[in-house]
């Protein structure tokens, strides 16, 4: 099973590699992921049964302001979209 998904726009696939972005984003988000765990261990998960949510967007700023071009011709010009899915442990438990 995957930990996370990114799904990008081009314009960051132009700049990194997919396993470039991966080693941004995976050891910025692995204690955000692993602190959720040890909470819903430690508190039996809340009440609905719900993951805690965490912010990741100081995460992917760092990512897309890596991408951006310091002047303003050539790569690093385009749009730029990025997001980060962390399937639920419920979709786990359905394979």
């Amino acid at each position: 099973v995957d930990e996370f998904i990114i799904v990008a726009c081009d314009g960051v696939w132009d700049m990194f590699t997919s396993q470039e972005v991966v080693n941004m984003i995976r050891p910025r988000l692995m204690p955000l992921l692993n602190r959720n765990d040890e909470s819903d261990n430690a508190n039996g998960s809340n009440a609905a049964g719900k993951q805690q949510a965490f912010d990741l967007g100081p995460v992917l700023e760092e990512v897309l302001d890596r991408c951006l071009a310091p002047a303003p011709l050539g790569n690093g010009t385009d749009n730029f979209t990025l997001m980060v899915v962390v399937p639920s442990k419920k979709w786990t438990s359905l394979a």
